[in-house]
């Protein structure tokens, strides 16, 4: 099951993002993470050019998916603010990729894995993202596995 990250600048995130995130931090059966930019960055070895920045990556996993954090999922995705951009369905697995953007420049990606059992939430806040930034975090978290 693939990780969700999440970042964000001070006020980067949604109101309903940090809410959700709060809800789930030090709740039995999940792991939420969070990593600062420039963390990311020492821990990857990779330096972040101008043009990108990531500020913040958070994950909440969960491998015992309830109905109530699905559900919640499902209401936080509803937020007007994102943009559904990737949506893939294989099998049981469910991975979706929504962009909140500011003055033509996506600020924040929010992608979530679900399936029967597991759940991801994964949301990164910056300057200047790009969808590329999720290939990049995702292989840079396989490898530290």
């Amino acid at each position: 099951m693939a990780l969700a990250l999440l970042p964000a600048i001070a006020n980067a995130q949604t109101p309903e993002f940090k809410k959700f995130y709060k809800k789930y931090d030090s709740k039995k059966n999940f792991t939420t993470i969070m990593m600062s930019g420039d963390m990311f960055s020492s821990i990857s070895g990779q330096s972040q050019n101008n043009s990108e920045v990531i500020s913040n990556i958070f994950i909440i996993t969960s491998e015992d998916a309830s109905p109530a954090f699905d559900n919640d999922i499902a209401e936080l995705v509803q937020h007007p603010e994102y943009d559904l951009k990737t949506s893939i369905n294989d099998g049981d697995d469910r991975v979706r990729i929504y962009v909140r953007q500011s003055k033509d420049k996506i600020v924040e990606i929010l992608m979530t894995v679900q399936d029967d059992d597991e759940a991801v939430v994964m949301c990164m806040t910056g300057q200047n993202l790009n969808i590329n930034s999720v290939k990049q975090i995702a292989e840079q978290v396989d490898d530290l596995d």
